[in-house]
């Protein structure tokens, strides 16, 4: 070969050389952050990436300060902080891996800020942060500290302007003394944080004690709360699970809870499947821990919605509703007729039975007794001891108490003012409109 082209050959064999051994010391990292191995060169390109998406907002809708809204608003900035490396074990310092005790290296026990809100003090951030800020100046402590203003930049302009003005005006709250420098504050993005969660929250017994208020209160929230929407339903035990696990604490007694809640759940066939787990539950033959229930839970739901069936009424359900409708069309008529209906008697107009002509003349033997309309007539006269002067009626002649007793007394021009009288007077025309005396003492009068 030429001696040119040899020449090229072995310029290339060695540029391929190079880059596969360049290749080989590539540190490997999940995120573009993490692959930094100590301070952060703003002028790279990576470094100028990270400068400008690891302040942006958390979400679109920013956090108003809801203590609902809060776990939500804790855990996208605790996945922001895995993207961007401020939360990273593999460094011997991060902003959001509090140390138990900075000054001691042989003491490895580190808690997640994000995790362990409830139980981690303000002196315990403050020492961490003040460790990193002050006293120690390796490479992990200066990228902290480069961290910690992106944090904090984040943090910003996460909240609405309501909620940021809150914060601002707590100032002393998130911010450090040098040391070295008294008249030298710095601003902490963990204190920060800690103190957007005192003002979402109070951090007290008694919220802990709302809490398990909460949880013990699911079937209700089931049905009140999400409209038996499982979905939104585990996601509401799961944030307040892990709110109360940010207090050290814990519940015992969930799984109960659960199985209350999807029992109430207002579509019968999933109701029906969860009572038929907890009963197998019950009896030993399967164990289950919440998540489990919960998971569940969750694929019945999916299921039930991807066939169309998700309260959807069954067959005997329907049959139910339609008997019930027709039950309630009937109460509603017979209420509108108002009197009940009798053999020969009715409402007096022209559709009522006529009346027997024995009732329309004196008889030979006053004290015949006449059947009809459902009731027994008397002819009441002076010779067999009644005072009607001779008319049929319906009471016995021993029991009269006269003609003018039965006259339709005319209503007074001032009306009783006594409540009880009133209730009393729509009582007796009640029952006297489902027992027909009033037509009976029309009739009597005649």
């Amino acid at each position: 070969l030429p001696l040119r082209y040899c020449c090229c050959y072995l310029s290339l064999l060695t540029l391929a050389l190079f880059l596969a051994k360049m290749a080989d010391q590539v540190p490997f990292a999940l995120n573009p952050a993490d692959a930094i191995q100590g301070v952060i060169n703003w002028d790279s390109p990576i470094g100028a990436s990270i400068a400008k998406y690891g302040p942006k907002p958390l979400n679109e809708e920013k956090f108003n300060g809801e203590a609902e809204a809060l776990p939500l608003f804790l855990r996208q900035f605790k996945m922001r902080g895995e993207e961007y490396g401020w939360f990273n074990l593999n460094r011997s310092v991060t902003i959001g891996d509090i140390r138990e005790d900075p000054n001691d290296p042989q003491n490895e026990t580190v808690w997640n800020f994000i995790d362990n809100y409830g139980i981690i003090n303000v002196e315990e951030i403050k020492n961490h942060t003040a460790h990193f800020m002050y006293t120690d100046d390796t490479a992990d402590s200066l990228r902290a500290r480069q961290d910690d203003r992106l944090a904090i930049r984040c943090l910003r302009n996460s909240l609405t302007p309501g909620m940021l003005n809150r914060v601002l005006l707590k100032s002393e709250n998130y911010s450090l003394e040098n040391p070295n420098n008294i008249n030298q504050k710095t601003e902490s993005a963990i204190l920060f944080l800690k103190t957007i969660i005192d003002e979402s929250t109070v951090q007290t017994n008694a919220t802990s004690s709302a809490i398990r208020t909460r949880l013990s209160n699911l079937d209700d929230y089931m049905v009140r709360g999400v409209d038996s929407d499982i979905e939104k339903f585990n996601e509401y035990v799961q944030l307040n699970v892990q709110s109360l696990a940010a207090r050290g604490e814990e519940t015992n007694d969930l799984l109960v809870h659960l199985w209350e809640a999807y029992k109430a759940c207002e579509d019968k066939e999933f109701a029906d499947y969860m009572k038929r787990s907890h009963e197998s539950y019950e009896m030993g033959t399967v164990d289950m821990e919440p998540t489990t229930l919960m998971d569940l839970a969750l694929n019945k739901y999916k299921l039930q919605k991807e066939r169309g069936l998700w309260k959807k009424m069954s067959e005997e359900d329907r049959k139910i509703m339609a008997l019930t409708a027709k039950v309630a069309s009937l109460e509603k008529k017979n209420k509108r007729a108002g009197k009940r209906d009798y053999e020969g008697s009715g409402k007096k107009d022209a559709k009522r039975a006529e009346k027997p002509e024995a009732l329309k003349s004196p008889p030979q033997d006053v004290k015949k007794v006449i059947r009809w309309g459902g009731k027994e007539w008397h002819w009441c006269c002076k010779e067999n001891g009644g005072k009607c002067g001779g008319k049929w009626r319906v009471h016995k002649p021993s029991d009269c108490k006269g003609a003018d007793f039965h006259k339709k007394k005319k209503p007074t021009d001032k009306p009783s003012d006594s409540e009880a009288a009133k209730k009393k007077l729509k009582l007796t025309k009640a029952v006297q409109a489902l027992t027909g005396e009033d037509d009976a003492k029309e009739d009597a009068n005649e």
